[in-house]
C-alpha cells in the first residue's frame, strides 16, 4: 500500500468514508479534517465495540450535551454540513426521562455520523437500526419498525392524516367524513409493503457478506444504497469472485478487503 492508500485507509478507519464515485485524491483533500476530542460523552465500552464490530474509531466524533433545536420527542440528533462534518447533540439526561438507555441512542447517532459522506437515504435508517442492535441492547420490535418512517416529512405526513381523519368527523353528524380512514391506513400500509421490501434487501446483502468474511457488518456500514442493492442480487456462490474482481479495479475496494 503506497502513501496516498494509507492516507485514506487512516481516514476510513476513522469513520470517514468515500463515496463509490469518488477518486482518491478527491476523497483524501475533500474528507473532513477530523481532529482527537476528550470525548466524556463516549463510554470506553461503545468505542471498543465500534472498534471490534464496525472498525472504526469514534473518538474524533463531535458530540456535545444539549436539548438546543432537537423536536420534543427527539433523544439526539446528527447534523452534517456539506463538507462532511457530522455533529451529534444528545438531550441531556436531567431534561427528559428515555426509555431507551443513552448508550443506544449514541450508538444509534454515531452510525448516521460516520455515514454522513455516504449521502445514501434508502438504506441508512436500515445500517442505523440493525448495526446498532448488534452494538448494543435493542428489542427486535423496534429494530424491525425503526426505519418504516425514512424522514422526518414521512413521519408528519402520517400524523397530519390521521390528525384530519380523527377531528374532521366531529364537525359533521354523516358517517361519510369516516371513510377518510381510509388515507392514514393506505398511507401506513405502503410504507409496511416498503419497510418489508427494503430489509429484504438488506437481509439478502448481509447474508451474502456474511458468507465471505466474518467483519460483514464493518463492510456494509461503509456501502452506498447502490452497493447495497447490488450485494443483494448476488448469490452466496458468487460473492467471493464479484469482490475480487471489484478489489482489483476499485480503490474503496482494497480498503474494503482490509475488513475481512
Amino acid at each position: 500500500m503506497d502513501n496516498i492508500e494509507h492516507t485514506a485507509y487512516l481516514l476510513d478507519k476513522k469513520g470517514c468514508f468515500s463515496r463509490p464515485d469518488e477518486q482518491i485524491e478527491a476523497f483524501i483533500d475533500a474528507a473532513p479534517r477530523q481532529r482527537r476530542i476528550e470525548q466524556t460523552l463516549l463510554p470506553n465500552s461503545l468505542i471498543q465495540a465500534f472498534s471490534e464490530t464496525l472498525c472504526v474509531d469514534i473518538r474524533s466524533l463531535s458530540i456535545e450535551e444539549s436539548s438546543q433545536g432537537l423536536f420534543p420527542w427527539e433523544l439526539a440528533c446528527c447534523w452534517t454540513d456539506r463538507r462532511g462534518n457530522a455533529s451529534i447533540r444528545l438531550r441531556p439526561k436531567s431534561k427528559r426521562s428515555s426509555y431507551l438507555s443513552r448508550d443506544t441512542v449514541l450508538v444509534h447517532e454515531c452510525i448516521h455520523a460516520i455515514r454522513a459522506r455516504l449521502d445514501s437515504s434508502i438504506f441508512e435508517e436500515f445500517c442505523a437500526y440493525d448495526l446498532s442492535s448488534e452494538l448494543a441492547p435493542l428489542s427486535a420490535w423496534r429494530r424491525f419498525l425503526g426505519p418504516l418512517f425514512s424522514s422526518a416529512k414521512e413521519a408528519c405526513l402520517f400524523l397530519l392524516l390521521l390528525w384530519t381523519t380523527l377531528f374532521t368527523p366531529l364537525f359533521f353528524d354523516s358517517w361519510y367524513p369516516w371513510l377518510l380512514l381510509l388515507l392514514p391506513i393506505t398511507h401506513l400500509s405502503a410504507l409496511f409493503i416498503r419497510l418489508y421490501s427494503r430489509w429484504n434487501v438488506w437481509n439478502k446483502a448481509k447474508k451474502a457478506l456474511a458468507s465471505y468474511c466474518t467483519k460483514a457488518s464493518a463492510l456494509l456500514v461503509r456501502m452506498s444504497d447502490e452497493e447495497i442493492r447490488w450485494l443483494s442480487s448476488l448469490d452466496p456462490s458468487e460473492i467471493h469472485t464479484a469482490i475480487e474482481q471489484q478489489s482489483s479495479s476499485t480503490w474503496r475496494w482494497v480498503i474494503f478487503k482490509k475488513f475481512t
